[in-house]
């Protein structure tokens, strides 16, 4: 049905970022994470930031200094707004709405703009939820590792060792590149290269780059911290509901 081609096309970017085929394919989208670009520039600093921006530092301190990074998130609600670059600066496939993070159990990102759609990801695995099509993708936990999702959640920190961290910051600014050794296992769901921003000590920025040309933008405002438990993460298909199992044949 061509009347759903986009739609559907924009399902499958989410899923391949945050799923891992998020972000989907962080947070797809966020959460297959698989392949995004050939290195686009790098995302801006908010323009009050007008430093000069200092040269990438790597190193053991700055892969403690990432993992301390993430280690200490606290849980949080927000907005975000994303959308896809291509190799030109282009963009396209924008959209916004809510998420809320509980590293260790899970995040809940919901599309709210310019159509409705929700990501779930807890200690299982994945739920992808279309209401508009009254369908929900699943996919287990194990299909989930190597991606940024599965790094932002607390869930998987074992496949950094494929990537190079490196790190450029500030008084204001802390940003952190991971970029994928030459020599790595390509697999499903990891990217190219990804970046997460710090600014003023609060996660505002995340990109994926996973080798198709293209990079993923997620920007992260009204965070705010939260008590959030296991409940908040729970999925369950509402009744008559087509759910796709994208990993019962494994």
């Amino acid at each position: 049905m061509t009347g759903n081609a986009p739609r559907s096309a924009s399902r499958s970017t989410l899923r391949s970022v945050l799923l891992g085929a998020l972000l989907g394919a962080l947070l797809g989208a966020l959460l297959g994470l698989a392949a995004l670009i050939a290195l686009a520039a790098p995302p801006a600093a908010p323009e009050s930031l007008t430093e000069a921006p200092r040269p990438w530092a790597s190193g053991p301190a700055v892969e403690d200094r990432f993992l301390d990074r993430l280690r200490t998130l606290e849980p949080l609600t927000g907005q975000f707004e994303q959308h896809v670059e291509d190799g030109y600066g282009q963009r396209f496939d924008q959209r916004a709405g809510r998420f809320a993070l509980a590293p260790g159990l899970g995040l809940k990102w919901v599309t709210e703009s310019p159509f409705e759609e929700q990501l779930v990801l807890n200690g299982e695995g994945a739920w992808l939820w279309d209401p508009a099509l009254q369908q929900a993708f699943r996919r287990p936990l194990f299909a989930l590792a190597g991606t940024p999702a599965t790094l932002l959640v607390g869930l998987g920190e074992a496949w950094l060792e494929d990537y190079t961290v490196e790190t450029q910051a500030s008084d204001a600014l802390e940003r952190f590149r991971l970029q994928r050794d030459a020599e790595a296992e390509l697999r499903p769901g990891a990217p190219v290269q990804l970046e997460l921003v710090w600014i003023e000590g609060t996660l505002s920025l995340i990109s994926v780059e996973e080798g198709t040309g293209q990079r993923l933008v997620l920007r992260l405002r009204a965070l705010a911290p939260a008590v959030l438990g296991p409940e908040a993460f729970a999925f369950d298909p509402p009744e008559g509901a087509e759910v796709i199992d994208e990993g019962a044949a494994e």
